[in-house]
């Protein structure tokens, strides 16, 4: 066995060390070129387009065939587990957006809804689905509240006398989808 100097070890911890320098840069060009690779191919497939049009679209549990989701021209449905209509969200003919909420037997509880001038409002409705509560900013920027008997009289509102009737906001309730027939095993 051939002893070897002092000077000979230097070295070549200086040459492994060159090594170890140079093997961690080539990892990290190779990472970095990687990356870069992903980022081009990531903007090339967002560069394409693509367009899926139909009268409507809807998305069915896979294990019964009901309708979860539905976009159609009356706007977006989400449905139930059972098939109930439970919320839609439309933008009316005149451009006024609302979301309507449902109970389980499909009557409208509440809406949340901004005109087509943008004035918002809230209704809350009773479970045979009349309007009883209206809650509003009208297009004076006044606030209003009303409340409603099951016939639909107003029986008490804030201000008593408001400025200017609320602006009705169009909305739109969604059909509720047809029930699948049920599948037996």
């Amino acid at each position: 066995m051939e002893a070897t100097s002092p000077s000979d070890l230097q070295a070549l911890a200086v040459q492994l060390a060159w090594q170890k320098r140079l093997t961690a840069t080539a990892m990290s060009l190779a990472a970095a070129a990687l990356m870069l690779t992903a980022v081009a191919q990531l903007l090339h497939w967002g560069a394409r387009t693509r367009t899926l049009s139909a009268d409507e679209f809807v998305i069915e549990d896979a294990l019964n065939g009901t309708k979860r989701v539905r976009l159609a021209e009356q706007g977006l449905s989400l449905i139930d587990k059972d098939g109930s209509l439970r919320l839609g969200m439309n933008v009316g003919h005149e451009g006024a957006p609302a979301f309507t909420l449902f109970d389980t037997k499909g009557k409208v509880r509440a809406v949340i809804s901004a005109g087509a001038e943008g004035s918002p409002g809230i209704t809350l409705h009773d479970s045979t689905g009349r309007m009883r509560t209206r809650m509003s900013i009208g297009p004076d920027d006044v606030p209003a509240l009303t409340f409603y008997d099951s016939t639909g009289k107003i029986v008490a509102q804030l201000p008593e006398k408001p400025p200017a009737a609320p602006a009705k906001s169009e909305t739109i309730v969604p059909k509720p989808p047809k029930r699948p027939a049920r599948k037996t095993p």
